[in-house]
């Protein structure tokens, strides 16, 4: 069960931009919980991807106090929180690209 504050700080995110401008200051305030509940985690997922993909991602979550797991977590949590979300979030988006045509769009 995903904590109450960490939910509602999901829901208020249209995209999984945790870190960038006052998302960051909001996502800092749930960490501590965050890491509580990964830390209670009961599942251990194996993932394959690149070992300098991986260090760079560490790099920069290193950087904001952040782990790659608990940054995988919130994202994991935020797509079963915003499923409505996720869906256009992904329509956005193409072969990892942020599709132009359609993020013009949204801004219209």
């Amino acid at each position: 069960m995903i904590p109450a504050r960490i939910e509602q700080f999901l829901k208020t995110l249209p995209e999984p931009d945790f870190f960038i401008g006052k998302n960051r200051a909001a996502a800092d305030k749930i960490h501590d919980l965050l890491r509580q509940y990964v830390d209670q985690g009961t599942a251990t997922i194996a993932m394959n991807v690149e070992v300098e993909l991986l260090m760079q991602v560490e790099a920069v979550l290193r950087g904001l106090g952040w782990t790659a797991e608990e940054a995988m977590v919130l994202f994991c949590m935020w797509c079963i929180v915003c499923p409505d979300k996720l869906s256009a979030w992904y329509d956005k988006t193409k072969d990892g690209e942020i599709n132009e045509e359609n993020n013009d769009a949204d801004q219209a």
